[in-house]
Formats: structure tokens, C-alpha cells, sequence
């Protein structure tokens, strides 16, 4: 019969083997997405090969691939948390109920519900909900694409900080050791992670915050876990 420390030591390695299948695949799958969004080629060729299925479930595959992302990777970049997706989420819900968004089986539950690619493309355009700019060029190429409207300054700001946290998350869960300075997760690493992959989270390469202004922000963050 095994000792508890045995037992214990068994565990720990089981898990740390996990942990580190885990960081490989997340990585992998965050280099696969940051290498589509730097080859506008792998891009288009990413919604030509989504397009052609005959329905993405509206939850969990329309709204990642509307940004670039396949569904394998959204854990990996992070999505479930960010607002434009709980707020895209929320709308096209609300559309299935309202009927102003075509459900190919609005009689499952809404989780299972499934949409049509060209549908789902027509609903995002005309509800003006923010998508990859080229999504619609590619599934709607003869459509007039309207212009997302701005929010509030505040509204704009906190989702820029909620951008920014998630990324740094992402970070250190897909980048240890570049987040890391003497052995600790600093905030300068961190925000040098984050250019250095900007594009897996900044669709145009484009950081929403100064970079003094994220080391504020991720060096106030690691603070409050720290005490």
C-alpha cells in the first residue's frame, strides 16, 4: 500500500505533466491564430473553410469565427470573458428569442442553437455588432457593411482595461517564462508578452492603452493577489 507522500508525489507529477500538455497546446493553438491574423491569405481561406459548413452553432462557433478565431483556440485567446463577446452574445440570444435572427432549430435549448453562416453574417451587419473586418467582406462581398456606432468614453475605457487584463491572463497562462522576471510575474514582462503577441488579442495589431498605462494596471492587479 502507497504512503500518503507517495500518493501525494504521484499526484503532483500527474499534474504537472497536465500543466504542461496544457501550455503546449495553448500555445500552440495561440501561435496558429496569431500566424492567420499576420497572412491575410490564411485569413480568408480560414472563412472560406467555415463558410462552406452548412451551420455554426451561434454560442460557441459563430461568434469566435466572426473575429478570426476558430472555436479550437478560444480558450486559448481567452474569449468567454471579454465584453464584446458577452455582449454579442447576449444580442444574438436576444435575436433567436425576438425571431429577428433566423434559427435553424429554435426548438433546442439556446446553447444547441444553430445558425446559417450567410444569416448570421446578415445579422451582424445590420445590428452593426463589432466582427473582424474582413468577415463580412468575405461572407457578404456585395452587402454595404455599416459602421459600429461609439460608446460612451467610459464605457470605451473599461472595456479597454478588461482587454488588456484578459490579455495579460492569456499571457502568463500561454507564456510563463516570458512573463517572468528572476522567477516572479512582473508587469513590465507581461506587457512586453503582450506586444510581442499583440496580434492573438489586438485584431489591428493596435494596443488599446499606453504601455505605461497597462504596467499601471497589471502591476496594480498582481498587487492585490500578491498580499
Amino acid at each position: 500500500m502507497t504512503t500518503p507522500e507517495e500518493q501525494a508525489k504521484v499526484f503532483k507529477e500527474a499534474m504537472d505533466k497536465l500543466t504542461g500538455h496544457m501550455e503546449s497546446q495553448s500555445t500552440k493553438l495561440l501561435s496558429q491564430y496569431e500566424e492567420r491574423m499576420n497572412d491575410p491569405q490564411k485569413l480568408n481561406q480560414f472563412f472560406k473553410s467555415h463558410a462552406k459548413k452548412d451551420s455554426w452553432l451561434l454560442v460557441k462557433e459563430a461568434l469566435p469565427i466572426m473575429q478570426g478565431i476558430d472555436p479550437t483556440e478560444a480558450d486559448s485567446v481567452g474569449i468567454w470573458g471579454l465584453s464584446w463577446y458577452r455582449d454579442a452574445r447576449d444580442l444574438a440570444l436576444s435575436a433567436g428569442n425576438n425571431k429577428t435572427l433566423n434559427i435553424i432549430n429554435p426548438q433546442e435549448k439556446s446553447k444547441e442553437w444553430r445558425a446559417a453562416p450567410k444569416d448570421f453574417a446578415k445579422w451582424v451587419n445590420e445590428k452593426e455588432i463589432q466582427s473582424h473586418s474582413a468577415f463580412l467582406k468575405y461572407l457578404l462581398p456585395k452587402a454595404k457593411q455599416a459602421t459600429k456606432s461609439i460608446h460612451r468614453n467610459s464605457e470605451i475605457n473599461a472595456q479597454k482595461r478588461e482587454e488588456i487584463l484578459n490579455a495579460a491572463l492569456a499571457s502568463v497562462i500561454a507564456f510563463p517564462e516570458e512573463c517572468q522576471v528572476g522567477g516572479n510575474f512582473a508587469a513590465t514582462a507581461i506587457v512586453r508578452t503582450i506586444e510581442n503577441h499583440s496580434k492573438i488579442w489586438f485584431q489591428y495589431d493596435e494596443l488599446p492603452l499606453t504601455k505605461d498605462t497597462m504596467e499601471r494596471l497589471i502591476s496594480k492587479a498582481l498587487k492585490s493577489v500578491q498580499k
